[in-house]
Order: structure tokens, then C-alpha cells, then sequence
């Protein structure tokens, strides 16, 4: 990512990691928590793909705790 004139310092270094996720229940929270133990400069862009068990809701515990997971 090279340097952008005009925009914000913030931006420069920020990295976004997709992480799609279907019926993954019993793994989120370590993935959730994996992702949320790295230093900033990242956003976690979470993909719900049609879950039919409790990711979501896990995620979104996540994303209210930490502004860098986004849904």
C-alpha cells in the first residue's frame, strides 16, 4: 500500500482482513479472539454466509466490544 496524498495517517497503514464464516459456532470465538489480540492498524470484516447457528451473535459480541470487527 503505498502512500495516498490528502488522506488521513490512519488510513495509510490500515489493513483489512475478510473472514467469511458459515455454521463456524464452535470456532469463532478463538478465531474472534485470535484477531482481536493483534495490535491496531487492522479492521475484521466479518461475512456471515447464511449461518443457521449462533456465529452472528458471536460476532457481533465482538464488534461492540471492538471497533475493528465490522459486519
Amino acid at each position: 500500500m503505498g502512500i495516498i496524498p490528502g488522506k488521513p495517517s490512519e488510513v495509510h497503514g490500515m489493513i483489512s482482513i475478510i473472514v467469511p464464516y458459515y455454521n463456524a459456532e464452535p470456532w469463532l470465538g478463538r478465531c474472534c479472539e485470535s484477531l482481536a489480540s493483534n495490535p491496531g492498524g487492522f479492521e475484521f470484516i466479518m461475512v456471515n454466509d447464511w449461518s443457521t447457528d449462533k456465529g452472528e451473535q458471536i460476532v457481533k459480541g465482538y464488534a461492540e466490544r471492538d471497533k475493528r470487527f465490522k459486519l
